[in-house]
């Protein structure tokens, strides 16, 4: 039985996509890298590492200039359809609900705050509350721990997200796995062995529970 859920934000709870590629050109340009280099960008990777790739001796400067530039163009930010629904119901519903990001925590929590999600999760996991980010069951482990739950409570939470790196840390710490498809590269969870099951919207989610409850 599923009770508790663990979220990615980028690309799961929020439509995060466009400002974060703007952002990153932004700062590639900054740093004078290459911004076709970005052809390549792996999605869900912490920033730090992608910045210290594309802008090798420039990474303090390129990092000032993406948060400058996200800090400036916040409003692109917007919850996924459908999503904020579906948070509410399963926090009225009683379920345990929790945001497990790669991003740095501060900036999550002041996402999560403007789109009006802050009451709906007991707990946020960012890279500063671990030293190991995801794919690393760490971050998914930190979680449970948070919201005062044993490891072996791993069984009973599945693990949300948009990229395989979601989808390896969930199997890694023992949770079910739920790959969503909204987000910016689908297909990479369409061959990712580790998905569990996907979910092409968010009503899905609420499809899929009333079905694990029958079962």
């Amino acid at each position: 039985m599923c009770r508790i859920f663990l979220f990615d934000l980028d690309g799961t709870l929020l439509d995060t996509s466009s400002l974060i590629m703007s952002s990153l050109t932004h700062a590639v340009e900054v740093c004078g890298g290459d911004p076709d280099a970005l052809s390549d960008f792996t999605w869900g990777r912490p920033l730090r590492d992608v910045l210290r790739e594309l802008c090798a001796g420039n990474e303090q400067l390129a990092f000032t200039a993406y948060q400058d530039f996200y800090r400036r163009n916040q409003g692109m930010i917007g919850l996924f359809p459908g999503m904020g629904r579906v948070v509410e119901e399963l926090h009225k519903a009683k379920y345990r609900l929790a945001i497990v990001t790669n991003k740095s925590s501060w900036r999550a929590q002041k996402d999560v705050r403007d789109q009006g999600l802050e009451r709906y999760f007991e707990v946020l996991v960012g890279s500063e509350e671990v030293r190991y980010a995801k794919p690393h069951p760490e971050p998914v482990f930190t979680a449970l721990d948070m919201l005062n739950e044993p490891e072996t409570a791993a069984s009973e939470a599945i693990m949300l997200g948009d990229t395989p790196w979601d989808m390896m840390a969930g199997q890694a710490a023992g949770t079910m796995t739920g790959g969503v498809l909204w987000g910016p590269d689908p297909e990479a969870l369409r061959s990712c062995k580790e998905a569990d099951v996907l979910f092409k919207q968010p009503s899905d989610l609420r499809t899929w529970l009333a079905q694990a409850r029958v079962g």
